[in-house]
């Protein structure tokens, strides 16, 4: 540094300058690393809310997946129930269903419901349908013969007449006896195929309620799926916005206090200047009045200047 850059701020202000700029480019380094740190930042909270939301998206939709399987499982399992129970009932009244069946057709062939032949056919085996028939005449004749046999008739026209009418009134009753216990066993065959058909409308009624509720369940489960992967997408929405505002900010704020601080050190270098300026001025009118002095004669003379620059030319 030398004596007339002091003495005229020229070195001071260069120095100043260089400050200055150092300053400034410190500042932008460290803003640069800061904005750089800030963003990674918040790069990794947007990418660890992405893992989150897609997780959390995962599991929803896994467990109402589940939710669906089980709900479909056990309407499965209750309508497999429903109809083991039908099939049972069906397994258990199909005998009695076929022998009341049977009997009906015997009934409506004696009553001639199926053609003329049929019902001759029928009376043409009758004895052999009717199990009791044979028996009855048998037990029916041999009392009779004992009791002709006590008065001594035995074998008499008067015998053998009433035996014959007794046999004729017998077979009418017995035949009686025989559609009436057709026409009982094909009645109850019908009420037992009733009870078969109303077991089945019963349990087309219950499967129907069952997959009717399967369907509504299954509709509420699916529309509350679809309401809560909305409120998921705009939570996630919404939190990707928070992290894009904040990031605005924090970019901008360390902007701004990036200029602040370089307009901070502008202003302190213009200061600084400014005095320096000052001061240089006021050392020049110093410097100034020295040399006229020394220049007028006085106590000092020619000498005292000769001696004051050469001792000036020594500080450089």
């Amino acid at each position: 540094m030398g004596f007339f850059g002091s003495l005229t701020g020229s070195d001071q202000k260069k120095a100043i300058r260089r400050s200055t700029a150092t300053a400034d480019r410190m500042l932008s380094a460290g803003a640069s690393a800061a904005g750089q740190q800030m963003n990674q930042g918040f790069a990794n909270q947007s990418a660890a809310l992405q893992r989150g939301y897609t997780g959390a998206r995962a599991d929803l939709g896994a467990g109402f997946n589940q939710a669906r399987t089980d709900l479909s499982g056990q309407y499965g399992r209750a309508e497999n129930a429903l109809t083991d129970a039908r099939s049972y009932v069906e397994q258990v009244l199909a005998p009695f269903i076929q022998s009341g069946t049977g009997a009906q057709a015997l009934y409506d062939q004696a009553l001639g419901l199926q053609g003329q032949p049929a019902a001759q056919s029928f009376y043409d085996t009758y004895a052999a349908n009717d199990p009791f028939r044979q028996f009855n005449e048998d037990m029916a004749n041999k009392a009779l013969e004992r009791s002709f046999n006590a008065g001594g008739n035995l074998g008499s026209g008067r015998a053998a007449l009433a035996a014959s009418r007794a046999n004729l009134e017998r077979g009418s009753q017995d035949l009686n006896k025989y559609l009436d216990r057709l026409a009982s066993q094909g009645a109850q065959g019908g009420q037992y195929a009733s009870q078969v058909a109303n077991v089945g409308a019963n349990t087309g009624q219950a499967l129907a309620n069952i997959r009717t509720g399967l369907g509504d369940r299954l509709g509420t489960l699916e529309q509350n799926r679809g309401t809560a992967m909305g409120e998921l997408g705009y939570r996630y929405g919404s939190d990707q916005g928070a992290i894009a505002a904040n990031r605005g900010q924090a970019n901008a704020g360390l902007t701004y206090g990036l200029a602040q601080q370089r307009a901070g050190n502008q202003i302190g270098k213009g200061n600084a200047i400014a005095n320096i300026q000052g001061q240089s001025a006021n050392n020049l009118i110093g410097l100034g009045s020295a040399v006229i002095s020394g220049m007028t004669p006085g106590a000092y003379g020619t000498s005292a200047f000769g001696n004051m620059f050469n001792g000036m030319k020594n500080w450089t």
